[in-house]
């Protein structure tokens, strides 16, 4: 258990009561302050705390409304006290996440965050910056250019995802007119090629997850109640059982006679956990293995062509 802060100690308070501090616009009150403080073992008194944000705004970014109820916050974009100015490291790692998982992540947390995001692009060294220009992503193919996604879409099915809210939405399929949804339960949120999928249960649907593509949503609503969430209902085993491979839920058993190079590619990248695989003496090879009874592998057994000899 880590040791608790001494109510003395005025640097760790200070130190407690910035990281306690939101970003992005929201704000927190001296009062949910002086209680986060006291979860941590620091019992202090609510002018004790109203002295320490007095000197503090002398010091650092942070700010006051001047609402009734006073909260407190960091200015909008400033820097973080620990800034990836500081770590060339940190900021290649920052600059990376911002790349490859933007669209992932909650709003509030991309705000919170946008100035790690900007700060990165100045805390690396060329040798950084250079690193930067030799890593990419590469999708297995050709890929389609991103859909256009409502930033209120996007935002609000985030927020109901972090929040544990319901939504209702208007959602249009192609050709069809915008079909209404309500009591929708966000269980999670996907990215598959360039599109962002939601997978949710809603009222006409009972505990069967559905996926709703977030470009095709007309209007968008949170609500206020609280998200169902499945009994026993895991993202990880919805996806792995091919939840985006039209799958039936089941797997089955597998022996394809394979040409060389696909035999040699299949053993360094396998089809399942106990894939086992021999060669013939023809140079052709035998792959046994369990898979998901998806659709997904039948369009994969059909794009190799005639380098799957045999499928049984």
């Amino acid at each position: 258990m880590p040791k608790k802060l001494s109510t003395t100690n005025k640097w760790g308070r200070w130190l407690a009561i910035i990281q306690c501090l939101p970003r992005g616009g929201r704000k927190i009150t001296t009062e949910r302050l002086v209680t986060m403080l006291g979860e941590q073992g620091m019992q202090v008194s609510l002018r004790t705390v109203q002295r320490d944000l007095a000197e503090l705004v002398s010091h650092v970014p942070i700010e006051s409304d001047d609402a009734k109820e006073s909260g407190w916050r960091w200015k909008k974009d400033s820097a973080w006290l620990v800034s990836p100015e500081a770590d060339a490291s940190q900021a290649v790692a920052w600059a990376m996440l911002e790349q490859l998982a933007g669209g992932l992540l909650p709003p509030n947390i991309q705000r919170s965050i946008a100035p790690f995001f900007k700060a990165a692009s100045k805390g690396m060294t060329k040798r950084e910056q250079a690193w930067m220009e030799k890593v990419r992503v590469v999708p297995n193919g050709f890929s389609l250019l991103p859909p256009k996604i409502s930033p209120k879409v996007h935002d609000l099915v985030c927020e109901a995802l972090y929040e544990g809210k319901q939504l209702e939405f208007d959602y249009k399929r192609e050709g069809e007119t915008p079909k209404y949804y309500r009591e929708v339960n966000p269980l999670g949120l996907v990215q598959v090629d360039r599109q962002l999928i939601l997978v949710a249960t809603h009222a006409e649907s009972g505990n069967e997850p559905r996926q709703f593509l977030l470009q095709r949503f007309v209007d968008l609503r949170m609500l206020e109640q609280a998200a169902n969430k499945p009994p026993g209902f895991s993202l990880d085993d919805y996806i792995a059982l091919g939840g985006f491979g039209f799958s039936s839920g089941k797997t089955k058993q597998v022996e394809l006679h394979v040409a060389h190079w696909l035999g040699v590619k299949l053993q360094e990248t396998p089809l399942s956990s106990d894939q086992k695989i021999d060669e013939n003496a023809d140079g052709s090879w035998i792959v046994t293995a369990t898979v998901s009874d998806c659709q997904a592998f039948d369009w994969w057994v059909m794009s190799m062509g005639e380098n799957i000899l045999r499928l049984e």
